[in-house]
């Protein structure tokens, strides 16, 4: 697997497990170092598996790949996988859009520090 300036001998394991009987139905190990791309190819086996018309997909966010998003929701799964918060914005620390909470009644925003923002 290649991870920034090196190689190292390591392999990236998928599964998909049935929350009803809590067992895995599915698995895959691929060298793949990110998770992007893989929420499909792992989900649909186990829907063929399970015989089921459609199926839930959970995932963490390192899956949010719009195109997979896409590919589940046609092939009858209904994927929820967060999406990633990118941007210099939030590496810099500075607080997302989504954080902040508008109350109409009093026409301000409440900031994750705790402040009122007034217009």
């Amino acid at each position: 697997m290649a991870a920034h300036t090196h190689v190292g001998v390591g392999y990236n394991v998928q599964i998909a497990v049935d929350a009803k009987h809590k067992l895995i139905v599915e698995q895959q190990v691929t060298n793949q170092v990110l998770d992007l791309g893989l929420l499909t190819q792992t989900a649909e086996p186990a829907k063929e598996i399970l015989g089921v018309k459609r199926i839930a997909v959970v995932a963490d966010r390192g899956y949010f790949k719009i195109d997979d998003i896409d590919a589940c929701e046609k092939a009858g799964m209904d994927p929820y996988v967060p999406r990633p918060q990118r941007g210099a914005s939030v590496r810099a620390g500075l607080f997302r859009k989504d954080e902040f909470r508008y109350d109409p009644e009093s026409d301000t925003v409440l900031c994750p520090g705790g402040q009122r923002l007034r217009p």
